[in-house]
């Protein structure tokens, strides 16, 4: 099993995660999909069957849900993707996403917005900082309830990953070079070949294959 459970809401529900913000409930569903079938809507208000059009029904409150995991030794890098919608502009409704403790405290805040992208967006997260940690990763949506004209926000999230076998990253040190002749045959060949060649130019009559120093030279005798 990975780190992130049920990454991909495959199991059609929030198996390994908490729903923490009620207003609306966040749901899984297949309106709306990445890879796969389902996404996790948080925002707008789905229980009225409201996705993203305006029908007067703007909750005014939090939706939102978490999932709580222990970081990897070497840190590693956290992927979602999510989309959004809005009617509405902060500082009235927003789109968040946070690092948090296992407490609820706010590590890191990923974005915080009131966007309309309407597109697939893959966000990353360096989980460096909070190696050996358990920490959440946690989506919200927060909507001011302005009825009419009722201008919601939501926010679709799906296929979060996280490397299987993040560990501690490893310095490979290089080998020193090795000379030894051994390790190279062809130049070990060579060599063998210049050196048998000098044997014998030093064995040719008249020539001296090693040259007597001067100073271990005698006096001549007259």
């Amino acid at each position: 099993m990975g780190v992130i459970q049920n990454g991909g809401l495959e199991t059609g529900d929030f198996t390994g995660s908490v729903i923490d913000g009620h207003v609306n409930d966040p749901v899984v569903t297949n309106t709306l999909s990445h890879t796969g079938t389902y996404s996790a809507l948080a925002g707008l208000n789905p229980q009225q069957e409201t996705f993203c059009a305006e029908n007067n029904n703007e909750p005014l409150g939090d939706s939102s849900f978490y999932q709580q995991f222990t970081v990897p030794a070497g840190g590693g890098t956290l992927s979602f993707w999510y989309w959004t919608c809005t009617f509405d502009f902060l500082p009235r409704d927003w789109q968040d996403a946070y690092v948090t403790d296992s407490n609820g405290a706010i590590l890191q805040t990923i974005f915080h917005q009131c966007s309309d992208h309407e597109t697939w967006v893959q966000q990353t997260v360096d989980m460096g900082p909070y190696a050996g940690q358990t920490v959440r990763i946690k989506f919200l949506v927060h909507q001011d309830g302005r009825n009419p004209p009722s201008d919601i926000t939501g926010m679709l999230w799906t296929t979060c990953s996280y490397p299987r076998h993040a560990g501690p990253r490893r310095r490979l040190l290089q080998q020193p070079r090795q000379r030894h002749l051994h390790s190279h045959p062809h130049l070990h060949r060579q060599q063998r070949q210049r050196l048998q060649s000098r044997r014998d130019l030093s064995q040719r009559p008249g020539r001296s294959r090693l040259r007597t120093p001067d100073h271990e030279l005698g006096t001549a005798d007259s």
